[in-house]
């Protein structure tokens, strides 16, 4: 199984002068790290967790967990806490062998 992201972040926030910024980040920005195995032992198999990651400048560092259980189902995306109104987030797909 592999992980596939899509789109991209758009937040809009103040800046210090109360101005509205807007802040984009691509999906080629995205890292994606090694799938860490939880909970082998379940009845349906194990559950797969991806970390999907991108630093920028003005966001820091954001981090999703993809949780891929049974095998081949994303049942679990948890997002970060982002300062500002998300407009828009990337997609994932669990993509199959």
């Amino acid at each position: 199984m592999a992980l596939k992201v899509s789109g991209r972040l758009v937040v809009v926030r103040q800046d210090d002068d109360d101005n509205e910024v807007r802040i984009e980040v691509s999906a080629e920005s995205f890292e994606i790290d090694e799938p860490e195995v939880h909970d082998a032992d379940r009845q349906m198999g194990s559950e797969i967790v991806y970390r999907v990651s991108a630093t920028h400048d003005e966001l820091g560092e954001v981090v999703w967990n993809v949780y891929e259980y049974p095998s081949g189902v994303m049942n679990h995306v948890e997002a970060p806490s982002i300062d500002g109104s998300v407009l828009e987030e990337p997609s994932f797909l669990i993509m199959l062998d």
